[in-house]
């Protein structure tokens, strides 16, 4: 009988050298009629179905009678390959029979192989003892030991058993050949030879396999095991799987096929092997796919799991139709970035398909994303020369620092705004610098942080300046930063200058969808300085190049803006369809917790006060604000809104509160003083001073804040500063000095091209004439527009005539009338028209 079939195959085998070995001497030793019994016992897929084949294989060539079974039915004698017809030695022995016919055999070498021993019924163990006491019989098993019946363990007590490992690195190499992913696939596979090769082939045919003898109804259940991709309690996989009763069943089925696993540190349960899961997962359709994995992250939603373990499911099955989706990514995301970026990364690109761009959780995307990126070291999504490596991570950091202002967390503005100003700096990229710090500037002033925020801005200015345009054109944002951030800190006609420079160069950069928001900003400043002409042509390009690129932001920020302007713009009785067109705009960004939104709507409110609607800017501020502190807005913007409240507090006659806004503007100035601030906060005082009669006290702060915005470049406000002043002094019978703050008002309002300041200029003039020779005449005491309905009253028109001219309703107009008859101290519209007549006479 040869035995160099084994030996020889080894230069074709790879590993398992001292069990190849075992089995040479084994099966050399039968010549001898000495027989034994080898056991190989590990994991599926380990290579014990091999060395059983390699000695069924020698033997066939030798001519050795050999009986096999490998798991199913009974066993067969295998023909050998000395036999010419390859059929008169085969045939199917019984379990019964098996014994009896190899001991007929006796005095010849005879092989029995038992594969999938583990599959032996109990009530056949006793077969494998009386194998094991017949001479010249080399017994060859195999099997797992997690599945080996108890009967079987005791058969098997005495037997020689080799326990098969993973494979070494080396072994893998033989097996799979050289390739650059060799070591991922050997750690995934854990060595295991039939997982290796199926992660590498991208085949998991075999493994299929063992799931096919499962019913149709099992198999789903398999499939819903395989989409968790992580342990999962009986409980979860029937409230997702739905049949109690068939999911118990199958549960029961895997665990005894070895398909599924309790794992050892809870009560839970697992598919044997990851990739077994991830072979099973892959055959699954992709429809059914994506319903299981909805199906598992709404039961994990229900029991209240954590985002993280929710968010693979979402990734798997996004529904753009749910955004909750979008939120559960954005939070896991948020929860693992500094440990797990990649991943983070993943579901945050996920997440920001989910919503538009407009809405707040696309921001937070974005942040984190940028956060993970640079976590990362993605500084591109194609390998980045060495040398760009640091205008690559000043942009990422500029990004980080622009989402952070966008989303009102400054302190972290400012810090990746230094860091991209540094890397910059280091690089010698002075006009990447110059934009970082124009981000600086921003985030500290934002705070209030005055003196870095003008170092910064300051700077900035220096570099930009030194800049050519075809420096400043490869940084297209730092003109408009800088510009910006200048605007912030007041200095206007600086902001002009750099954002006219950041509009050219946009223009010529080719890339016209970064012009709306240059456009916007350059438009406001211009309002700010009285250019109303030049702020509306600018904010309507900016509009109509919002609405070409879908820039919600830019477009509801600029109509608020083209409000206002056209608000000035505009005689005082056409203000009805300008409002209308703001409220439409803010109303788009209602909720929204973004600084553009709060700042719109906070535009809105001066609209409404400007237009004479005092309460409902009232009431529009105290909601965007969060509350009367006003705590969802930058700090630099408060003392203006508390300034609007001021206002709108003392025309539904609430003195208190009045004084409350107007001591928290003074308070938050005196702790951080500038200009432009301060002068919101005088005005504020100024009008509660005249509520109060301290018309002295009122002149002076009336007139510093009206000094201070002149000195601001700010001659709108001035002019309405005067204005304000100049109806409440009337208001209160104090006209010394009123005539006087007119004709600065009216002059101010005629550079600027406001109309409807030289309008209500106009109204004060004809009020201070109907005062005549007394200063204390009997119209002296109405207000500005109880001396409009009075004087529409004396032309004979009824009350709704008069609410449709004053775009009042007729209520209103009546409420005035009532109390302008016992101001005047008449009774009748006939009496009314008398009094207002005999005012009018020079």
């Amino acid at each position: 009988m040869a035995t160099t079939g084994l030996v020889a195959g080894e230069a074709a085998a790879i590993g398992r050298r001292a069990e190849r070995e075992r089995c040479r001497e084994a099966f050399a030793a039968l010549a001898g009629g000495r027989g034994a019994v080898l056991a190989f016992a590990g994991e599926p897929g380990i290579g014990k179905s091999h060395l059983v084949a390699a000695v069924g294989a020698e033997a066939r060539r030798s001519g050795v009678p050999t009986f096999a079974w490998s798991g199913d039915g009974v066993p067969e004698r295998v023909p050998d390959d000395t036999d010419p017809g390859r059929a008169s030695t085969g045939g199917k022995v019984s379990w019964r029979e098996l014994v009896p016919t190899v001991r007929a055999l006796s005095g010849r070498p005879v092989v029995v192989l038992l594969d999938d021993l583990h599959r032996l019924p109990a009530a056949h163990a006793y077969v494998v003892e009386e194998l094991a006491r017949l001479r010249s019989v080399l017994v060859v098993l195999a099997y797992r030991p997690r599945q080996l019946k108890a009967g079987l363990r005791r058969a098997l007590r005495d037997v020689e058993c080799f326990r098969l490992g993973p494979f070494t690195p080396g072994e893998a190499r033989q097996l799979l050949g050289d390739r650059a992913d060799l070591d991922r696939v050997y750690a995934e596979g854990a060595g295991n030879p039939r997982y290796m090769r199926a992660l590498a082939d991208g085949v998991g045919t075999a493994l299929l396999e063992e799931f096919a003898a499962l019913p149709a109804e099992w198999a789903r259940v398999a499939r819903v095991a395989a989409a968790f991709q992580e342990p999962f309690s009986p409980e979860l996989l029937t409230a997702v799987a739905g049949d109690a009763e068939v999911t118990a069943a199958a549960v029961d089925a895997m665990l005894a096929a070895d398909l599924v696993r309790p794992v050892a540190t809870a009560p839970l349960l697992d598919l044997r092997h990851p990739v077994l899961a991830r072979v099973l997962y892959a055959a699954v359709p992709e429809a059914e796919r994506r319903t299981l994995h909805r199906a598992i992250e709404r039961e994990l939603a229900r029991r209240g799991a954590a985002a993280a373990r929710r968010a693979p499911h979402v990734l798997r099955a996004p529904d753009p139709e749910r955004p909750d989706h979008c939120t559960t990514l954005v939070e896991a995301a948020r929860e693992t970035v500094d440990v797990d970026p990649r991943t983070a990364a993943e579901w945050l690109t996920t997440a920001r398909t989910l919503v538009p761009p407009n809405d707040p959780r696309w921001a937070q995307a974005q942040l984190l994303l940028s956060h993970a990126n640079l976590l990362l070291g993605r500084f591109a999504a194609s390998p980045v020369p060495q040398k760009d490596v640091p205008q690559k991570e000043t942009t990422l950091h500029e990004e980080l620092a622009d989402l952070a202002i966008d989303t009102m967390d400054y302190v972290t503005g400012a810090q990746h705004a230094v860091i991209a100003a540094e890397t910059a700096r280091a690089a010698g990229d002075a006009t990447a610098e110059a934009g970082a710090l124009g981000l600086a500037a921003l985030s500290y002033g934002h705070q209030l942080r005055l003196e870095p925020a003008r170092a910064a801005a300051d700077q900035a200015a220096r570099l930009l300046d030194a800049a050519s345009d075809a420096a400043a054109l490869r940084h297209l944002s730092a003109a408009h930063r800088v510009g910006a951030a200048e605007a912030l800190l007041g200095l206007l006609p600086e902001a002009e200058r750099h954002l006219l420079r950041a509009v050219t160069l946009t223009r010529h950069s080719g890339r016209p969808d970064r012009l709306p928001s240059v456009l916007r900003t350059l438009g406001e400043v211009q309002l700010r300085v009285g250019r109303l002409d030049a702020a509306l042509d600018t904010l309507d390009e900016a509009d109509r190049l919002a609405g070409r690129y879908n820039s919600l932001d830019v477009h509801t920020v600029v109509a608020v803006l083209r409000s206002s302007a056209l608000l000035w713009r505009s005689r005082r009785d056409e203000g009805g369809a300008v409002v209308a067109a703001a409220t439409r705009a803010a109303a788009t960004c209602e909720g929204m917790p973004w600084a553009w939104a709060i700042d719109s709507r906070c535009g809105l409110a001066e609209v409404l006060l400007h237009s004479g609607e005092p309460a409902p800017a009232g009431e529009l501020l105290i909601s965007a604000g969060g509350g009367d502190r006003l705590p969802r807005l930058a700090p630099w913007r408060r003392v203006r809104a508390w300034e609007t409240l001021t206002a709108a507090a003392l025309a539904r006659g609430d003195l208190r509160a009045a004084e409350r806004f107007a001591g928290m503007a003074a308070a938050h100035v005196d702790r951080v003083p500038s200009g432009t601030r301060l002068a919101y906060a005088r005005r504020a005082v100024a009008r509660v001073r005249v509520a109060r009669r301290d018309l002295a006290g009122a002149v002076r702060d009336g007139q510093r804040a009206a000094d201070a915005f002149t000195e601001r470049r700010m001659p709108v406000e001035a002019a309405w500063t005067l204005v304000v002043l100049a109806g409440q002094c009337l208001d209160a019978g104090y006209p010394t000095g009123v005539a006087q703050w007119l004709d600065t008002a009216d002059t101010l309002a005629g550079r600027c091209g406001a109309l409807r300041l030289r309008d209500e200029v106009a109204a004060l003039r004809r009020r201070l004439a109907l005062l005549g020779p007394e200063p204390g005449g009997r119209l002296a005491t109405l207000t500005a527009r109880e001396v409009e309905v009075a004087t529409l009253a004396s032309t004979g028109l009824s009350s709704s005539e008069i609410a449709g001219k004053l775009y009042l309703s007729v209520r209103t107009v009546d409420s005035h009338l009532g109390r302008i008859y016992r101001k005047v101290g008449v009774s009748t519209r006939v009496a009314l028209a008398a009094v207002v007549l005999n005012s009018q006479r020079p």
